[in-house]
């Protein structure tokens, strides 16, 4: 089950990145895409999300190296290009079978977290975001049901962050705290300008793969459309994703490689 929550979120995460994509990288499937669950009988030109998250998840194969993070990421990475999100997504994968559901209680995992943001952004409110981010993946990974997972991952990363951060995110507490209280947060659609907010509420408004990240193509584009989708992806499997839509992911070759060695790498740990 584990190993399918894995490919569920990053075939859930490429197929959110390729919603907003240009209609000539992928004809018109993109924008059917956006529509229904269908309408892409091959596969797409592979965005530069995918291609350094998928990086990312092959470093993290052999563990933790930051030095080697950096060398994967630098050939035509620029900071603040890409969303920090999806470079922590693989994260999610190595810190659950050693931390489970408690990553926040690990300051280690933490920051290990915060580093990898730090090479995208290292802005408090994107460290916040992507330290959450982990969290709520951790308990969908754990077989957590979404409002579970986004109210016990926001209120043991709140703990984390009050207790061994000091005043330094004090302000991007009261931002966050809010969603813990997740039948109100579902139920107030967000502007789309902050794609981690825009994919928890999707997660939580939702109940398959395919509104989740429509709805946040919709509300936020394609940062949002690929936070959300991963997330839905951990959250529904891979079984869960349109099978036309799995056929237009770039690379899948190569991220059930990578999966099928993360998921070798934590039964050491199981």
């Amino acid at each position: 089950m584990l190993l399918e929550r894995m490919r569920g979120g990053l075939y859930g995460f490429a197929v959110g990145d390729l919603l907003e994509w240009p209609a000539d990288a992928c004809g018109q499937s993109a924008a059917r895409m956006r529509q229904e669950p269908g309408g892409c009988a091959a596969p797409c030109a592979a965005p530069a999300d995918a291609s350094l998250t998928l990086a990312a998840m092959d470093s993290l194969c052999g563990g933790f190296d930051m030095q080697d993070l950096v060398r994967r990421f630098s050939p035509g990475w620029q900071p603040g290009a890409h969303s920090a999100l999806t470079r922590v997504l693989p994260l999610a994968f190595f810190l659950f079978p050693s931390a489970g559901t408690e990553v926040a209680r690990s300051p280690c995992a933490m920051e290990r977290i915060h580093a990898v943001s730090a090479l995208t952004s290292a802005r408090p409110d994107s460290l916040v975001a992507c330290g959450l981010y982990v969290c709520i993946a951790c308990g969908l990974l754990a077989g957590q049901g979404a409002e579970m997972a986004v109210r016990q991952g926001v209120l043991s990363a709140m703990r984390y962050y009050l207790e061994c951060e000091g005043g330094r995110f004090q302000r991007e507490l009261c931002r966050w705290i809010g969603m813990a209280d997740t039948q109100t947060f579902a139920g107030r659609a967000p502007d789309g300008t902050d794609a981690f907010r825009t994919a928890v509420h999707c997660l939580l408004c939702t109940q398959t793969y395919p509104a989740c990240v429509q709805r946040a193509a919709r509300l936020g584009g394609r940062p949002a459309a690929a936070a959300a989708g991963s997330l839905a992806g951990i959250a529904y499997g891979e079984a869960g994703i349109p099978a036309q839509w799995r056929m237009c992911i770039p690379l899948r070759g190569e991220m059930d490689s990578l999966c099928a060695k993360m998921y070798a790498f934590c039964a050491l740990y199981a």
